[in-house]
């Protein structure tokens, strides 16, 4: 009896572990996210990753999250989401206002490339869809490809996320992107923890 009293005030000293889950719209996020955990590994943080599979708009992301906030533990859930559809995007943030900050979006627009291209680039240049956004990812990752693996990546993190802060004080619609928002949101709870 007195060892199960023991160990359940051990048990009691643990620092409480941080759930996030992030839902994408497809397999270059799912890819890029599987790096991210493998980078910020660590026994505080559990990092979930979910691709969208069908109906990836960021509507149907967010009416995910909300499926998975009411059937999953999560601290927070985060939807990441090109922003080639404004109007599917303005009905995503309009979803996502009635959730404090632990259900959000991070958009790239026009695409996620946008986000892989600043690991290398600080581009400003304005893409009219995806498919030249991945045509300009591959003038630096010539291998590109959808769902490849991203933890060549890594090392660049810092770089994208410095990018991507001067490209938000640009204030561009296209490009812009709030991903590094996300990866300050994990670093601060890895520090939390």
């Amino acid at each position: 009896m007195a060892k199960r009293l023991q160990l359940e005030r051990k048990a009691n000293k643990r620092k409480p572990r941080t759930v996030i889950l992030i839902i994408g719209e497809g397999q270059t996020e799912e890819a890029y996210f599987k790096a991210v955990k493998q980078t910020y590994h660590s026994p505080s943080l559990r990092l979930e990753i979910e691709p969208a599979k069908t109906k990836s708009d960021p509507v149907n992301l967010v009416k995910k999250a909300d499926l998975r906030k009411k059937t999953g533990d999560y601290d927070y859930i985060f939807c990441v989401f090109d922003g080639d559809k404004p109007e599917e995007v303005n009905k995503a943030r309009q979803q996502l206002a009635r959730y404090n900050h632990d259900v959000r979006g991070f958009v790239s627009t026009p695409c996620f490339e946008l986000w892989l291209t600043l690991h290398f680039d600080r581009s400003d240049a304005a893409m009219s869809d995806c498919q030249q956004m991945e045509a300009h990812l591959k003038r630096h990752w010539p291998d590109y490809r959808k769902g490849c693996d991203c933890d060549g990546l890594m090392p660049h993190l810092t770089t994208a996320c410095k990018h991507a802060r001067w490209l938000e004080q640009q204030q561009f619609e296209n490009p812009s992107t709030e991903l590094h928002q996300l990866i300050e949101v994990l670093e601060t709870a890895l520090k939390e923890t």
